[in-house]
């Protein structure tokens, strides 16, 4: 719908345009120093995630069997994606795109408010304005606000919860505790469900030419459910979380190629008397090490 309304209003007031004079030189050369600083800036950033990835490969070759030292940044101690502050490529991105929207309201305002357009100029720069407009504020809240107040209301709760490891990697088939860390005391949770999944993701391209699409496919091969009761989470106490990592075989570990994947999650779960939910994520580093007896 937006698309249609942006089509309909660029089409009307491209079609007003004349041509009336010539471009100066300075204003025709402006879209070419525009194209060489962006094929630089491009080139620049290519070469150097070029060089971060063959550095990485390198690393990886002298570490093949210890791949939790480069497949993934794992640490001993991890916040809770939901309720950290969150990735900053998101807002910025949706903050760029709010000031190129400004800058087209900027630009089109005169000509749709001016008495002396005509009314096809006026019809065509209303149907821009109102597709701008609409996709400005649903930018704003996907962009900024949807996952800042998500995360405002349950950090608000909650605060900052976090996991720490007994160490990285946790070995598959062995019986590890790790702790869950509160930022500060909820006395009114008293009970949490806790899951440990282990999930194989497969991705398949499927059809040929336009047809072509790619299939995601996640099947969960392990889950296991524990009810875990408290008097209230503590600050100073951190809740102890048992945890046992079937082994089948060595690809049950956490390993990752380019189309196929597993992983080990774990999920906690759980809801305070005046009914505010906790929902956190947490994946796992479980590898095969020494201790691990296939």
């Amino acid at each position: 719908m937006l698309l249609l309304l942006a089509l309909v209003g660029g089409y009307l007031l491209l079609g007003l345009r004349t041509a009336t004079s010539e471009l100066a030189p300075s204003e025709a050369l402006s879209p070419r120093r525009a194209l060489l600083t962006g094929t630089l800036v491009c080139g620049v950033w290519g070469a150097v995630r070029l060089r971060r990835s063959l550095r990485l490969r390198a690393f990886a070759r002298e570490h093949r069997t210890e791949p939790w030292l480069w497949d993934h940044p794992w640490t001993q101690q991890t916040v809770a994606p939901q309720l950290a502050t969150g990735p900053l490529p998101r807002p910025i991105l949706g903050g760029l795109v709010i000031v190129g929207l400004l800058g087209a309201f900027w630009h089109l305002a005169p000509e749709v408010l001016s008495p002396h357009a005509p009314q096809q100029q006026r019809l065509g720069g209303g149907f821009m304005l109102l597709a701008l407009t609409t996709c400005g504020l649903y930018t704003t809240w996907r962009f900024l606000l949807r996952a800042f107040y998500r995360r405002w209301k349950a950090r608000r709760v909650f605060g900052r919860v976090s996991l720490r490891l007994p160490q990285v990697p946790l070995s598959l088939g062995s019986q590890d505790t790790v702790e869950l860390l509160p930022e500060h005391d909820v006395p009114s949770l008293h009970s949490l469900t806790v899951t440990l999944r282990r999930t194989h993701q497969v991705t398949r391209t499927k059809g040929t030419g336009k047809s072509q699409r790619r299939i995601t496919t996640r099947t969960i091969q392990h889950e296991h459910r524990q009810e875990l009761d408290f008097e209230g989470l503590r600050a100073d106490r951190p809740l102890k979380i048992p945890l046992t990592f079937l082994v089948t075989d060595a690809r049950s570990s956490t390993w990752r190629q380019s189309d196929e994947e597993v992983s080990w999650e774990l999920e906690v779960w759980g809801i305070t008397e005046q009914g505010k939910r906790l929902a956190m994520n947490f994946r796992l580093p479980v590898y095969v090490t020494a201790a691990t007896r296939l």
